[in-house]
């Protein structure tokens, strides 16, 4: 969700056969109607600024999305106010602290960002700051004359396994690498009766083992058979 985006660009989509305002009932309709120009312009991101968002809000927008959805796929007339509650929260709290409170109701109706998106974004930050931070330690101390001091093993260990990280990230763990290289060798091992004897294919995976370090390959070339 665009956190840039204003409650009524979420109301009004493009290229949506049924809106969520359509599904509301004319009391959430007529409290959206009537509220102030100022907070409809809000962007997400003001909107949480200014709210003291709880978990029952939280769970109270997953389930008006879900709700919203259903009403779609079963062809229902409005978004059940009841069921939008169920196991949250009772209808007088629904009807006083959000349907009358106007920054509540326009944060309401911005969709929940999913859960994958947010993983996403807060790895991408992790990465930045491991980058910036991390990444760039010193790894010599300074001399009070300005020159190379001493090297500093705790600052290379914590460099050296954030380049492990990255290189996980990016290329897989050594493991999972080892289990593709294994998967390849098993697919194209037919190739022997395409004229690779045994003793050449032991080779590759000898070949192979270098490549990887030393880490022990569990396969093995099969029997020749006559």
């Amino acid at each position: 969700m665009n956190q840039k985006a204003n409650v009524m660009e979420v109301l009004e989509p493009e290229a949506v056969a049924r809106t969520i305002y359509e599904c509301l009932t004319p009391v959430v309709a007529g409290a959206l109607d009537e509220m102030p120009e100022d907070i409809k312009i809000l962007p997400l991101i003001e909107l949480e600024d200014r709210l003291s968002l709880t978990p029952t809000l939280r769970r109270l927008k997953i389930s008006l999305w879900d709700q919203y959805r259903r009403t779609v796929d079963q062809n229902a007339k409005y978004i059940s106010p009841t069921a939008v509650c169920e196991n949250i929260c009772s209808l007088t709290f629904w009807k006083v602290y959000v349907v009358r409170v106007p920054e509540v109701l326009a944060w309401l109706f911005h969709p929940p960002t999913s859960f994958d998106i947010k993983a996403e974004e807060a790895l991408d930050f992790g990465i930045d700051r491991l980058r910036e931070e991390i990444l760039t330690a010193p790894l010599y101390s300074t001399n009070p004359d300005g020159s190379r001091g001493a090297f500093n093993k705790d600052n290379a260990s914590v460099v050296l396994n954030a380049i492990k990280f990255l290189d996980a990230r990016v290329k897989g763990s050594p493991l999972q690498r080892i289990e593709q290289k294994s998967l390849h060798l098993h697919k194209n091992a037919d190739n022997m009766q395409k004229g690779i004897t045994r003793d050449e294919l032991n080779q590759e995976l000898d070949s192979l083992r270098q490549r990887l370090g030393g880490a022990a390959l569990q396969i093995s070339a099969p029997e020749e058979t006559e």
